[in-house]
C-alpha cells in the first residue's frame, strides 16, 4: 500500500524492457527505486522466452540454410548438423551473460534489486511473497504471456509454449505449430531449417492482412513448411505409449512428435486486480502511463499490443517521465516492426494517410543474399507513397539485413520527409537493400509526370 512519509519511494513490478528501462532513469535521477522481479534475473520476455530466444535460434537457421546452398554449389563439402540440446546450453549461457550486464546497469544507477519473489497487486495494496510492501510510487509491468487457446489436450507431455520451448532437447522428426503469426511462422522457418518436418496449423489465412509482398515472400521462405490454412485444431491426443501426439482439426487428423502453440500474447495481469482493465484483461492506461488509481501506472505488454520491446521501453520511459515531473516524450505514430526468416521482413506505416502509388523493386545482391541470385530471389523492396505531397507513407523491406535501416526510415516518414528531400541521399555499397534506390526512382517517376503535366499545360 502507499507510504505516509515524506521519502520519495517508487516500486516496480517487473524487470523486463519497461520496468528496467522506467528504473534506470528513476534511479539515476536520485530517486528511491526497488525493482521486483519473480525471475531470477532481469531482461523479461525478451531476453528470456522472445527475441533473444529467436536471433539465436534464427543465426543457426540461416548458417544451415546459406551452407546446405554451398554445399550443393560445390563449395563446402558438406552441410553442418545441429544438436538442440547443445543449442539450448549455450544459448542459456548467453542470456545469463546479457542479465548479469542488464542486472549491473541497473544497480549502477542506485536501483535495489530484487527478484526471484512473488508480487500480488489488489488495487493499491501490494505483497511480496505474502508481506506487504509500501510505495509512493508504483510502477506495473507484469509483461504478457503465451495465449493458450480453447483447445484440449495442450497440457500434454510435448505440447510446448515459446517459454517452455527448451524443454524440447531432441529435434523432432516432425513438429506441428499451432499458429498463423509472426511467432508461429519464425519458429516454423527454425524448425524447418534444423531438420525437421515441420506443420503450420493456421485457423485462418496465414498472416491475416499483412502486405500482400511480405506474405508472398514469407510463403517463398517457409518452401520445407506445410501450410494448413483456415484448419483450426480440436483437441490434442496422445498416441499409444506415448509414442507422439494426435491434432484433430475439424474431419482431418495429423500424427506429429511435438506441438508448438505460437498463437500470440496476452497481457499478464492474473496477479493483478482492482483496475479497469480492457477484452484481453490489458491494464487500461492514460496517455503518462497512469491507471486509474492515483500514483500508479502500468507499462509495457500489460497494457495490450503490439507487444514489441521498443514500445515497451518507452512507455516505461514515459513512466517514469510523469513520476519525475517530465515532459511526456511520447510514443511515435511510425512504429517499425520485423520478421525474421530466411531474410528480416521489415515494415512500417504512417496512419491517417493513404497512398496512391506504390513502387516495387527486387532488392540488390549484397552480403547475405550474394548466393542467392542463382535462384533470382534476393528479396524485395516497396515504398507506397502520396505522390502529390511525395510523402512516404508505407514502406516493405524484405532483405538480409531491413530491420538495421528500417527505424531509420520510420523516423524520417514521421517526420513527413519526402523523395524530393532524400533524393541527395547516398547509400553505402555493397548493400541487401534497396529502399534508398527505390525512393531515388520514386522521386524521377514524379519529375517525369510533373514534366508531362507542364508539357500538357
Amino acid at each position: 500500500m502507499p507510504k505516509s512519509s515524506d521519502i520519495n519511494r517508487v516500486v516496480i513490478i517487473g524487470g523486463g524492457p519497461a520496468g528496467r528501462i522506467a528504473a534506470v532513469h528513476l534511479g539515476t535521477a536520485g530517486e528511491d527505486v526497488l525493482l521486483i522481479d519473480r525471475k531470477g534475473a532481469t531482461g523479461g520476455q525478451c531476453l528470456h522466452h522472445g527475441c533473444m530466444v529467436i536471433c539465436a535460434l534464427n543465426d543457426i537457421a540461416r548458417t544451415l540454410a546459406h551452407s546446405e546452398k554451398l554445399t550443393a554449389y560445390e563449395i563446402f563439402d558438406a552441410s553442418p548438423k545441429v544438436s538442440l540440446k547443445n543449442i539450448w546450453r549455450e544459448t542459456g549461457k548467453i542470456q545469463k551473460t546479457i542479465s548479469n550486464i542488464l542486472d549491473e546497469e541497473t544497480t549502477g544507477t542506485g536501483v535495489t534489486l530484487c527478484t526471484g519473489k512473488e508480487a500480488c497487486i489488489n488495487g493499491p495494496d501490494v505483497t511480496l511473497d505474502g508481506e506487504e510492501v509500501s510505495y509512493d510510487k508504483l510502477i506495473i509491468s507484469t509483461g504478457s504471456r503465451p495465449y493458450i487457446p480453447d483447445i484440449q489436450g495442450t497440457e500434454l507431455p510435448h505440447v510446448y509454449t515459446p517459454h517452455n520451448i527448451h524443454n524440447l532437447t531432441e529435434l523432432p522428426e516432425k513438429i506441428s505449430i499451432i499458429g498463423g503469426g509472426v511467432i508461429a511462422s519464425e519458429f516454423a522457418y527454425i524448425f524447418s531449417a534444423l531438420g525437421s518436418e515441420v506443420e503450420m496449423l493456421c485457423r485462418r489465412e496465414i498472416f491475416g492482412s499483412m502486405d500482400e509482398t511480405f506474405v508472398k515472400l514469407a510463403r517463398k521462405e517457409l518452401k520445407k513448411v506445410s501450410v494448413r490454412e483456415d484448419t483450426p485444431v480440436d483437441k490434442i491426443t496422445e498416441n499409444r505409449q506415448g509414442a507422439g501426439l494426435t491434432l484433430h482439426a475439424g474431419y482431418t487428423e495429423s500424427r506429429t512428435d511435438a506441438v508448438l502453440i505460437a498463437t500470440g500474447l496476452v497481457p499478464n495481469t492474473d496477479m493483478i486486480s482492482g483496475f479497469e482493465k480492457g477484452k484481453l484483461g490489458e491494464i487500461i492506461v492514460n496517455r503518462d502511463m497512469q491507471t486509474g488509481i492515483a500514483g500508479i501506472y502500468a507499462a509495457g505488454d500489460i497494457t495490450g499490443p503490439p507487444y514489441l520491446t521498443p514500445v515497451a521501453r518507452r512507455e516505461g520511459l514515459i513512466a517514469a517521465s510523469s513520476i519525475l515531473g517530465r515532459e511526456n516524450p511520447g510514443m511515435p505514430s511510425c512504429i517499425p516492426q520485423s520478421i525474421k526468416l530466411r531474410f528480416d521482413h521489415s515494415f512500417c506505416s504512417v496512419p491517417g494517410i493513404k497512398p496512391d502509388k506504390a513502387c516495387i523493386l527486387p532488392s540488390p545482391a549484397g552480403a547475405g543474399s550474394f548466393w542467392s541470385v542463382p535462384e533470382r530471389y534476393t528479396g524485395y523492396s516497396k515504398i507506397e507513397l502520396d505522390t502529390k505531397s511525395g510523402k512516404i507513407v508505407r514502406m516493405y523491406a524484405g532483405s538480409p539485413a531491413s530491420s538495421l535501416f528500417t527505424p531509420y526510415m520510420a523516423y524520417l516518414m514521421e517526420k513527413g520527409t519526402t523523395t524530393e528531400q532524400l533524393k541527395q541521399f547516398l547509400e553505402v555499397h555493397p548493400a541487401a537493400d534497396g529502399i534508398y534506390g527505390l525512393i531515388k526512382y520514386a522521386q524521377a517517376l514524379r519529375e517525369e509526370k510533373k514534366r508531362e503535366d507542364e508539357t500538357v499545360t
